[in-house]
């Protein structure tokens, strides 16, 4: 509304100071419309004033928010992190997890590996042994079936 009477007022000036040129009015007349200006001017320059007040507390409005916006989005942006550090702990304690288990079972097939080893090696030492007596039976047969020889 304020700058619809910031038009207003410069057009009632100079409608006013034509009609007094051209009617030619008294001294008195003058001094009225004299004043009459005057407080016309004074009027426009008060508009002026509040107009430019209210720009300023725009702007300083604009400026807290823009600061609170920037505060905000700085805290996001924190949490954003902090969230995603702790994504990457989690991930990373999974991960032991997961490496521990494979441990584990790599350890347990080590071990049936082994064992399977230790059998097989124990059957062929048995087998071995076997056919160690048994070849040293034969051998022994042998020798007593030989006639002494002197």
């Amino acid at each position: 509304m304020k700058p619809t009477r910031t038009h207003f007022v410069p057009f009632a000036f100079v409608f006013l100071c034509g009609l007094l040129s051209v009617a030619g009015c008294s001294k008195k007349t003058q001094e009225k419309t004299q004043q009459a200006v005057d407080d016309a001017k004074a009027a426009a320059s008060s508009a002026a004033q509040d107009a430019k007040q209210q720009a300023s507390d725009a702007a300083d409005q604009a400026k807290q928010k823009a600061a609170d916006a920037s505060a905000a989005a700085s805290a996001a942006a924190q949490k954003a992190g902090e969230k995603a550090q702790q994504s990457a702990s989690d991930a990373a304690s999974q991960a032991m997890e997961a490496t521990k288990e494979k441990a584990k079972k790599a350890a347990a097939d080590a071990k049936a590996a082994t064992d399977q080893a230790m059998e097989a090696a124990k059957k062929k030492a048995q087998k071995a042994a076997a056919d160690a007596k048994k070849a040293a039976d034969d051998a022994a047969a042998k020798m007593q079936n030989k006639p002494a020889s002197q």
